[in-house]
C-alpha cells in the first residue's frame, strides 16, 4: 500500500513513517524543509501549482495523512498577520488542497482511498 505523508520530518511524522514501513507500506515522506534523506521529498502543500504537479507523479497511492503542521507561540497581543496567515496556510489551506489533489489524481481509480487528518492537542 502507498501512503503520502506530509509533515514526515516532524516528531509525529518520523514515528508515524516508522510504523507505517514496518507495517510493510511504501511511504511516500513530504515535509518543506530539506533533508539529507533521500527517502523525503521536499514539497510546499501551500503551493496549488507544487501540490498539483507532485500528485501527478503519486496518483497510485492509496492513504494521504495529513500530518504537516505549525504553530506560533508568541503571547497574542504580539502576533503579527503574517504569523496568522502562515499557520492558517499550512494547517487548513495546504492541508484541503493535499486532500483535493489526492481525490482529483485518484478519480477515475477503483482503490478504496483513505485520508487521515492529523490534530494536535494545541488546536483544543
Amino acid at each position: 500500500m502507498k501512503v503520502i505523508i506530509t509533515g514526515a520530518l516532524g516528531q509525529l511524522g518520523k514515528n508515524f513513517t516508522e510504523v507505517l514501513i514496518d507495517s510493510g507500506c511504501e511511504v511516500i515522506q513530504v515535509d518543506n524543509r530539506s533533508s539529507e534523506n533521500q527517502n523525503v521529498k521536499s514539497l510546499d502543500i501551500t503551493s496549488h501549482d507544487a501540490v498539483t504537479e507532485f500528485w501527478k507523479n503519486h496518483s497510485d497511492a492509496v492513504c494521504l495523512i495529513n500530518n504537516a503542521g505549525v504553530g506560533i507561540f508568541s503571547p497574542l497581543e504580539e502576533r503579527t498577520v503574517e504569523e496568522l496567515n502562515y499557520v492558517l496556510n499550512v494547517n487548513i489551506i495546504g492541508n484541503i488542497l493535499m486532500t483535493k489533489e489526492f481525490i482529483s489524481s485518484s478519480i477515475n481509480s477503483s482503490d478504496v482511498k483513505r485520508v487521515i487528518n492529523i490534530a494536535s492537542m494545541y488546536g483544543h
